[in-house]
């Protein structure tokens, strides 16, 4: 088991509050599952269901949604009826999760909502229709916004993620993964001059029966897909993306790798469909990348992208993009600042007039500038293994070390609240489901460990939210077992949270040494060291530290110590757990 122990990596925790601010008509409305129902939709009393909150909106209401698992009737077949409000989750898609339990759809617009309609941070799974769109059906020039959502597990005849007919939404930083469907597309099914904006997207493995495991665009819909992802679809005709019946899609920065079909793996077009794809990668899809069909007057025009096997166009290369692992997924381009052998062909050689996205292709995260590289920019997370608290295994624990938090009997406490994992890869759980709560266990040594009260879960971040404090003096132990979405190894890791005051060394006692790193830290000669939190220094508890702290302090070093301090001297941490 790899462990990644923090002694003293404590970082100031700051509360994210919501702030509304409501204009002359807008008003928000709140929703929480965990209420007694029916509830008023006030923040002290909110709806206990996502419809009743809808339903008492009018245009310009926000419909706030706190973190939770939302089933029964009145959290699916969620319709805005013609409302332009926006339905929001306050912490995401990873802490608030919209299970249709198999018994009906995630979302259905048709009546004529425009980019007003906003949902925003929910992830919608288990959703089941006997027709279209169980993860959301959008109709009858219905064009809302979908942003910041995932779409897992759904179950349809034709599109199972979405479904759009008639109609174009805007749909932004959203997930389609592991959605089936019995006959067409998996993830999304663009029908009857349906001709969505598709942006920072991802399609991952997403199946159907008979066409378009990712994405079908047909009759006349013309989608604009922008920086997405392809990867591991499957259908018997266009893995990726199916193009027909005069549907020709703008296909920019996009990465389609290992798509399987027995024809078209990553794009086919067919009946007079004419994609045109720039700035991308093509390359690992079966048994073919693009595949015009013949007779079809279907023709794909490519420009400045690697398509393996070679392709006709200005700029297109036929060169093996080197794909490595990166933060946040597989398909990070390889570079030598981040340990690979060499640096990817892709890297600053797509369409040089073309903007640049946002985000990052390579593996060392450095962001896309000048010519814009080719395929998918990934979003940068920051996280960087050797940078202070984090590692390959684990970040940083947020929270705050408040001596004015001091139990009964004067032991210290950790306000302690959220512990955040990174993982060097995606991560799902090891039987193959999406990440959880269930991965992940809680211990100490106290033998009264807080409780996982949510996860949030924002790959390649895991932030685990706990149900109360944790004594200084003990070890906590966050432990997690999981593994890779990029077939590496299973991961099993943990958190050691171990902390004493005064331990500048580390070394799990209060030692002399400590004491005179201590001691100049408070007379001004050093700067903090790691293992100083400056709410120890408030020995009279007034919020902030002040020359008598300091004075406190100084008698604690001299062997005078006040009582509100004697606790954090002289001790030691029991045996790791």
């Amino acid at each position: 088991m790899s462990k990644a122990r923090f002694f003293g990596q404590v970082l100031a925790f700051a509360s994210v509050t919501v702030l509304v601010s409501a204009s002359q008509g807008q008003t928000t409305r709140y929703v929480d599952g965990d209420n007694a129902c029916p509830g008023t939709g006030t923040q002290e009393d909110p709806f206990c269901a996502i419809q009743p909150c809808i339903g008492a909106s009018v245009n310009g209401d926000t419909c706030l949604v706190v973190d939770g698992t939302y089933t029964g009737p009145l959290n699916r077949n969620l319709n805005f009826g013609g409302r332009l409000i926006t339905l929001r989750s306050v912490n995401g898609s990873g802490a608030c999760v919209i299970d249709c339990q198999g018994a009906g759809r995630g979302f259905i617009f048709l009546t004529g909502e425009t980019v007003q309609a906003v949902v925003d941070g929910f992830t919608v799974r288990n959703g089941s229709s006997s027709s279209t769109g169980a993860g959301i059906d959008i109709s009858n020039n219905s064009n809302p916004t979908i942003t910041n959502c995932r779409f897992t597990a759904n179950n349809a005849p034709f599109g199972s993620g979405m479904y759009n007919t008639g109609s174009s939404p805007t749909v932004t930083n959203c997930t389609f993964s592991d959605n089936a469907a019995t006959t067409l597309a998996g993830g999304m099914f663009n029908d009857n001059a349906s001709s969505p904006t598709v942006t920072n997207c991802t399609f991952r493995e997403n199946s159907s029966g008979a066409l378009g495991g990712g994405m079908i665009n047909t009759i006349n819909s013309n989608a604009t897909v922008t920086n997405c992802m392809f990867s591991g679809n499957t259908a018997p005709l266009g893995g990726g993306m199916l193009n027909d019946n005069s549907s020709s899609p703008t296909v920019t920065n996009c990465t389609f790798r290992g798509n399987t079909a027995d024809s078209g793996g990553g794009i086919l077009n067919n009946h007079n469909s004419d994609p045109t794809v720039s700035t991308s990668i093509l390359w690992d899809n079966t048994p073919s990348q693009i595949t015009d069909v013949n007779g079809s007057g279907s023709v794909t025009t490519v420009t400045y992208s690697d398509v393996q096997g070679g392709w006709a166009g200005t700029g297109n290369i036929n060169a093996n993009p080197l794909f490595a692992v990166g933060r946040l997924g597989c398909n990070s381009l390889s570079q030598t600042a981040a340990g690979q052998a060499e640096n990817s062909p892709c890297v600053n050689t797509g369409d040089p007039t073309s903007p640049i996205v946002d985000g990052t292709t390579r593996s060392d995260e450095v962001p896309d500038t000048g010519v814009a590289d080719m395929g998918y920019h990934y979003p940068i997370t920051g996280l960087v293994p050797g940078a202070p608290g984090v590692s390959a295994d684990a970040c940083i624990y947020d929270g705050f070390i408040d001596a004015r938090r001091e139990s009964a009997d004067g032991a210290t406490l950790i306000g302690l609240e959220r512990v955040t994992f990174c993982f060097p890869t995606p991560m799902e759980n090891d039987d193959g489901t999406p990440l959880d709560a269930s991965a992940f266990s809680i211990t100490d040594t106290a033998g009264t460990p807080p409780s996982i009260t949510g996860v949030e879960i924002d790959l390649p971040a895991v932030t685990i939210n706990l149900s109360g404090p944790i004594t200084l003096q003990e070890w906590t132990t966050i432990s997690v077992s999981a593994q890779s979405q990029c077939d590496q190894a299973p991961f099993e890791g943990s958190i050691d949270i171990g902390y004493l005051p005064a331990d500048v060394d580390q070394s799990g006692c209060v030692n002399p040494l400590d004491l005179l790193t201590f001691k100049q830290y408070v007379n001004d000669i050093t700067t903090p060291p790691v293992g100083v939190i400056e709410d120890f220094i408030d020995t009279n508890r007034s919020g902030d530290v002040n020359p008598l702290d300091l004075l406190a302090f100084k008698q604690l070093i001299n062997g005078i110590a006040p009582p509100a301090t004697q606790e954090w001297a002289s001790r030691c941490l029991p045996a790791q757990p």
